[in-house]
């Protein structure tokens, strides 16, 4: 069973801190398919795995990904990694249920906070199993392709 999230405050700070972060990363990065920019200098270093064995690494374009998806370019950035835009989904979807928790909390009646106070853990819970799967099967795609090319 999911632990349930107490007090009216903290779902509202962590969800705003949410959205804050991923603001500020639109805000001070951008990036394409071959390199990330923070304020416009580059960053990142070459793939260390990738070096080695020759095959993507399971987060090998993530940031990249993440920034693009960040800036709206989500079908640029799930042809880059998969994991990308379905972590910047996921966070969202966690940050707005939080955001919700938070207000409900404040202005609805005992049965309402309740229930939400029930299910906002299991939308978050949600939330982050869908980005993991969707890494995992993109990470897999992308070490299938690269063997396929080899």
């Amino acid at each position: 069973m999911p632990a349930r999230i107490r007090g009216r405050w903290p779902p509202l700070v962590a969800g705003s801190a949410f959205l804050l972060a991923c603001l500020a990363a639109r805000l001070c990065c951008t990036a394409d398919e071959q390199q990330s920019r923070l304020i416009g200098h580059a960053f990142g270093a070459e793939c260390a795995f990738r070096l080695r064995f020759g095959i993507p690494c399971p987060n090998c374009g993530m940031t990249r990904a993440v920034i693009v998806a960040l800036h709206g370019e989500w079908l640029r950035a799930w042809r880059i990694a998969p994991g990308g835009p379905a972590l910047v989904a996921g966070t969202l979807a966690s940050a707005a249920t939080l955001i919700a928790l938070g207000i409900v909390r404040m202005r609805g009646g005992a049965p309402l906070v309740a229930k939400a106070g029930r299910q906002a853990p299991r939308i978050v819970y949600l939330c982050a199993a869908l980005v993991l799967i969707i890494w995992f099967a993109g990470w897999i795609g992308a070490v299938a392709h690269a063997l396929a090319a080899r």
